[in-house]
């Protein structure tokens, strides 16, 4: 996580200071009193919040909309400024994702997914994870995910 007051000076802290910061924050903000229990990934408690079930496809992106929202209060800021979702709390907007690790991406649909390995090899796989024999994707999904793919990268 970078902290600084300008970018040539940015530093980056190891994820103990994270949590430091993050609990400084809420400390800051007023908002301890506010804060959520993760108990496992699929089960959490959320204070204000109606308890449900939740039946929509949800990713790691969710988080960090969720927490600036909900629990920081910042409730001017998009979430598009800080993720690549929307939130656990509000309607998805769109039908896929996309993951990624140094040598990997994958974009993730309902009926496939299309993971790049680092050789530019692809593979297309269902649900299950078994290849799967046809696989189209439209112009606009495309250009969508080439934007989203490069809208965090500054190099």
């Amino acid at each position: 996580m970078p902290v600084g007051s300008n970018r040539s000076k940015l530093k980056w802290i190891s994820i103990p200071d994270q949590a430091t910061a993050l609990y400084v924050t809420i400390l800051y903000t007023g908002q301890l009193g506010n804060i959520r229990k993760v108990t496992s990934s699929d089960n959490i408690h959320w204070p204000g919040m109606t308890p449900a079930q939740i039946h929509k496809k949800t990713v790691h992106f969710d988080i960090a909309p969720s927490l600036l929202k909900h629990a920081l209060g910042c409730e001017d800021t998009p979430p598009e400024n800080v993720a690549s979702d929307f939130g656990l709390f509000t309607d998805r907007s769109k039908n896929w994702t996309i993951a990624h690790s140094y040598m990997s991406h994958a974009l993730i649909l309902d009926d496939a997914m299309v993971v790049t390995g680092p050789t530019g090899h692809v593979d297309v796989l269902d649900p299950h994870l078994k290849p799967k024999a046809s696989f189209t994707a439209t112009a606009g999904l495309v250009s969508d995910v080439l934007h989203e793919l490069s809208r965090f990268n500054t190099n």
